[in-house]
């Protein structure tokens, strides 16, 4: 390894004989190229005393009698994730600017934190202005049915079925539009899973990995939003099924009449 030191205008070269021990793995993107050697503290003692820097001596002085503080940067490897937080946390307790991967995911889950936030905002209203929409379709399928319920009423029907009739027709339409929505979040997802590797190759002209998924919908979720759609539904049909067992059963058939 050949060392240049300038001193008053003057260019020296000397060659320090070291052993290397390993060379990096070739990287999988051209742009991700490591071209640092990493050398032993011994050896910067040496190249130190070469070059009158004292770079690997905190607070030192060099020939010029101008002090240097140590590293620019040092790195700290930890035997765990886990481990990182509390290193990370006793570096910093010394003044130490610090930067880990841990930080980083931090900082993309807050950013992931509030684009969820905002769909559940939208899924929220999203919710409200459905159930308002089914107990409209309820309380429209109670009016106009109000002949057939007198009918049921006058033959013996209990109220308790009446309700039970236009809580299972609720029922259903949440179920139904459930199926509907799964169906399209699939389709949905395997559109993105198979465009977006393509239009990011062609944009970035980068080969991704294989099997690689940017949408993936569980089965938890899934059987959440089927419960969502279903209570959503029946809360919205109660009130016009209520509605239903009131119908007084001489006013409906006058209707009918």
């Amino acid at each position: 390894m050949d060392i240049v030191r300038i001193k008053d205008g003057k260019e020296t070269h000397q060659t320090f004989s070291v052993d290397i021990v390993g060379v990096e793995a070739k990287p999988a993107k051209e742009w991700l190229q490591n071209q640092n050697v990493y050398i032993s503290y011994a050896m910067m003692k040496k190249i130190d005393a070469y070059t009158g820097t004292y770079a690997a001596e905190p607070d030192a002085q060099n020939e010029d009698g101008e002090t240097d503080h140590g590293f620019d940067v040092m790195k700290v490897y930890a035997n765990s994730l886990e481990s990182v937080q509390s290193v990370t946390d006793q570096l910093e307790k010394k003044d130490y600017m610090v930067y880990s991967v841990l930080k980083e995911m931090k900082q993309i889950n807050v950013l992931f934190a509030i684009v969820k936030a905002g769909l559940v905002l939208v899924g929220t209203i999203a919710v409200i202005i459905a159930s308002i929409g089914i107990y409209n379709t309820m309380t429209m399928a109670v009016t106009e049915r109000a002949a057939d319920i007198g009918i049921m009423k006058a033959i013996g029907a209990n109220p308790r079925t009446i309700k039970r009739i236009f809580l299972l027709e609720s029922c259903s339409i949440g179920l139904i539009g459930a199926v509907f929505g799964v169906a399209i979040a699939y389709v949905t997802s395997f559109v993105v899973n198979l465009g977006m590797p393509v239009i990011i190759e062609a944009a970035f002209h980068e080969k991704l990995p294989e099997n690689l998924q940017f949408s993936a919908i569980p089965p938890v979720l899934i059987l959440i939003a089927v419960v969502i759609c279903i209570a959503v539904t029946i809360i919205s049909g109660v009130r016009p099924a209520k509605h239903a067992t009131k119908i007084d059963v001489l006013q409906a058939m006058r209707r009918e009449l």
